[in-house]
């Protein structure tokens, strides 16, 4: 009972410092609608690493039972908003942006957008019709081109063999070619995101301009990223074809006398021998994100018959863990066929569960901290430093020193401390994360 008090105090606290407590009673309030309504909700992403939205059923795993912390979802070093993504059936989306816009009015309620940007050969067409080129001209010159950037056909067209005899120094073709590399970037139209929602705390003329949508809300005409950086936050109501599927059978059952709640009972997957037998036998041909080919081979190859199990796997079947050989590594330790090597002490206690393979963002984190004394909110920042999609190098050289000298504060030998970042230096841009 004091775990749990002292870890919602601790969550209350960094969620009030950051001012999003409005952000987490406004979710609460969809979900609740959602539920009063009949229809499931399923939070997933880091927010599963937060034991208040757990308590609100934002989400439905125990962070606490499941060793999650809450500083991979939000803490007092993370600069940008945090990120609740909620599933509902491809059925009742359209009706949870009706209640938004019934509940705070469409002048605070919109979609967001994503801006279409020229690339490439649609950037050469809208270059070429300006100029005048005729349409087998650009379709010729399109061909040659393929994939490549306006910039990198203009650098290394000349040198590739199918663009052999082609006027690269025509100047006509010059002028179109750099002019189509200044359009390269350049937003051609909106398109609606995936599933991303604001709603702004007076009216959202105050923050964005907006457009009609093909929805009942109108739409943002700026992007998510200029969007958090006006102040607003965003909730992705997301559709899963899966989800309906889960109403409809839980509607069948619950008609036939079984009670439907019993479903959401994770402990099942382990405690019910038929559930583990099919898991076990890679009979999940139906079931979300475990039903392709590769994913029914990992399954059976594990022997999965339980929940963390099931969560590995979904981590190593990742294309980036399988070419490090970590996936080869977790099997084999897995399935003791190969030996686990001895560990540092201090990260012995950390990847025990996942037999010494580092198959998270969490164990990133968590090495980060153990290892060289970051806190979790400064390994989050290392981690996030090292992701694909914000990689900067400046960041982490200076993080790498600091790892590198608080390692050696605790006894750990530079040749150790150096292979552990390489690990994670190679490992953490296509990391899974854990409560995801």
């Amino acid at each position: 009972a004091q775990t749990v008090k002292h870890r919602l105090e601790y969550e209350f606290s960094i969620i009030c410092q950051k001012g999003f407590s409005d952000y987490f009673l406004l979710v609460h309030e969809i979900v609740q609608e959602a539920e009063r309504q009949g229809h499931r909700v399923l939070g997933r992403g880091s927010a599963a690493n937060s034991l208040i939205s757990y308590s609100l059923r934002l989400t439905h795993v125990d962070p606490l039972k499941n060793n999650l912390f809450f500083e991979r979802f939000l803490n007092p070093e993370r600069s940008s908003p945090p990120d609740i993504d909620l599933d509902f059936s491809w059925k009742i989306r359209d009706t949870i942006y009706e209640f938004l816009r019934k509940r705070w009015g469409k002048e605070q309620v919109a979609l967001i957008s994503t801006h279409v940007t020229m690339r490439g050969r649609g950037a050469l067409w809208e270059a070429g019709k300006a100029l005048g080129f005729q349409p087998k001209e650009l379709e010729g010159i399109s061909r040659v081109m393929g994939s490549l950037s306006a910039q990198e056909f203009l650098e290394h067209g000349a040198s590739r063999p199918e663009t052999r005899g082609f006027p690269f120094k025509n100047l006509a073709f010059l002028r179109l070619i750099k002019i189509a590399s200044a359009f390269e970037g350049i937003p051609k139209n909106l398109s609606l995101h995936a599933g991303g929602v604001v709603v702004s705390p007076g009216s959202i003329y105050r923050f964005t301009p907006v457009q009609p949508s093909s929805k009942s809300l109108p739409m943002t005409q700026m992007e998510m990223r200029a969007i958090e950086e006006v102040g607003l936050v965003k909730i992705d109501i997301l559709a899963q074809r899966s989800l309906g599927v889960f109403s409809d059978v839980s509607m069948e059952l619950k008609t036939g006398g079984c009670f439907p709640e019993e479903l959401e009972n994770i402990d099942l997957i382990s405690s019910n021998d038929s559930v583990a037998n099919a898991l076990k036998n890679g009979r999940t041909i139906g079931v979300f994100y475990i039903e392709s080919p590769g994913m029914r081979g990992l399954l059976k190859k594990l022997g999965c018959r339980g929940f963390s199990e099931l969560t590995a796997a979904s981590s190593v079947i990742r294309p980036g863990v399988a070419e490090s050989g970590m996936m080869a590594a977790y099997i084999e330790r897995h399935l003791k066929q190969r030996a686990i090597p001895p560990q540092n002490r201090l990260l012995e206690p950390i990847l025990k569960e996942t037999h010494g393979v580092m198959i998270y963002q969490e164990d990133v984190m968590r090495v980060a901290q153990v290892l060289s004394g970051l806190t979790l909110g400064e390994a989050d920042i290392l981690r996030r430093a090292m992701s694909g999609k914000s990689r900067n190098q400046e960041s982490l050289i200076e993080l790498k020193n600091r790892f590198l000298s608080g390692a050696s504060k605790r006894g750990v030998s530079l040749d150790f401390s150096n292979e552990i970042w390489r690990q994670i230096e190679s490992f953490s841009g296509y990391a899974f994360c854990k409560a995801h």
